[in-house]
C-alpha cells in the first residue's frame, strides 16, 4: 500500500513512494516509469499491533523524513541525490502513548525557520497535532477529549508559512494559526 510521497530535491521527475504494508521507500520514474525498491528500513517495518508501518514522507535537504504508524515515531535518513541510503536513520520525536488504530502518527509537514531549526506538524489519529521544533515535541493543536479535530490525517504550510492547514478524516480542513 502506498501511502506517503514525495519528490527528490535535485531530480523533480523521480518520486519516493512510502509502502506502509511492506515497510519499504519506493523509487519511481515519472518519466520511464520504472519503479523499484530504494530503501528498506526496520524504522520503516508495521508490527503485529498495527499494520502500517511507514506512512507521512517528506524530502527536505538531504534529508527523508518519514513517521512510522506501528512504532510510534518521526524520523529521518540521510539520501543520497538518487533517494538511496546515505547514513542510519534517526528517530528525532516519538508518540506518547500506546500506538493503536486511534492513536498514530499520520503525515507531517516540516520545514527549516530562519534560525535554522527544523520544524515539524504532524497529525495523530488521536484528534491531535504535534509541533516538533529542534527536536522537541509538544501539543500544537486538539489533545484530550477536543473535539476541534476529527481524526487529522495531513498538515500544510500555507504559502506564507504563517499557518497551517490540517485536514481530517472527519472530512474538515481546520487553519491553524503559527
Amino acid at each position: 500500500m502506498l501511502n506517503g510521497m514525495a519528490k527528490l530535491s535535485k531530480n523533480p521527475t523521480v518520486i519516493l513512494a512510502a509502502d506502509s504494508f511492506r515497510g519499504q521507500i519506493d523509487r519511481i520514474d515519472t518519466v520511464t516509469g520504472e519503479a523499484d525498491v530504494v530503501i528498506q528500513d526496520d524504522l520503516f517495518k508495521p508490527n503485529s499491533a498495527l499494520s502500517l508501518g511507514i506512512n507521512g514522507l517528506k524530502v527536505l535537504g538531504e534529508y527523508l523524513y518519514f513517521t512510522n504508524s506501528a512504532q510510534a515515531i518521526f524520523a529521518r535518513i540521510k539520501i543520497n541525490p538518487d533517494g538511496t541510503k546515505a547514513a542510519a536513520a534517526e528517530i528525532l520525536a516519538t508518540l506518547p502513548g500506546t500506538p493503536s488504530r486511534q492513536n498514530f502518527y499520520d503525515d507531517f509537514a516540516i520545514r527549516e525557520t530562519s534560525e535554522g531549526k527544523l520544524e515539524a506538524y504532524i497529525a495523530t489519529q488521536a484528534n491531535t497535532v504535534f509541533k516538533v521544533l529542534d527536536g522537541h515535541q509538544s501539543l500544537f493543536l486538539g489533545g484530550g477529549n477536543s473535539t476541534l479535530l476529527r481524526v487529522p490525517t495531513s498538515v500544510t504550510y500555507s504559502r506564507d508559512g504563517s499557518k497551517v492547514y490540517i485536514v481530517t478524516g472527519g472530512g474538515q480542513v481546520v487553519e491553524a494559526h503559527l
